[in-house]
């Protein structure tokens, strides 16, 4: 029994970028084999992580125009600091 809980720690412990533990991706696989095991027989078992790890991608919603706007000022408010400065540093340097 103590083997099992020092796997299930490290399946809970490994964690991809988005914090989703490899024991939360070996649940959902099972799961799926369990409820449907002729759609997922377990020679499948690659192609059933691979079709998991798809479904968990989180698709970020595409930026408004108000978004790209906003950030388009913020670039040029960077511009006029960069272009006051090195005008400024490019005087000091050429004394």
């Amino acid at each position: 029994m103590e083997a099992i809980e020092r796997v299930v720690g490290a399946l809970e412990m490994s964690k991809d970028k988005d914090e989703y533990t490899l024991m939360e991706h070996l649940s959902e696989m099972m799961h799926r084999i369990m409820v449907n095991p002729k759609e997922y027989p377990l020679e499948k078992i690659e192609e059933l992580s691979y079709l998991v790890k798809l479904a968990r991608l989180k698709v970020k919603q595409p930026l408004t125009d108000s978004e790209i706007k906003a950030m388009t000022h913020k670039t040029s408010e960077k511009q006029e600091w960069t272009n006051k400065y090195s005008a400024n540093l490019l005087k000091v340097s050429n004394g």
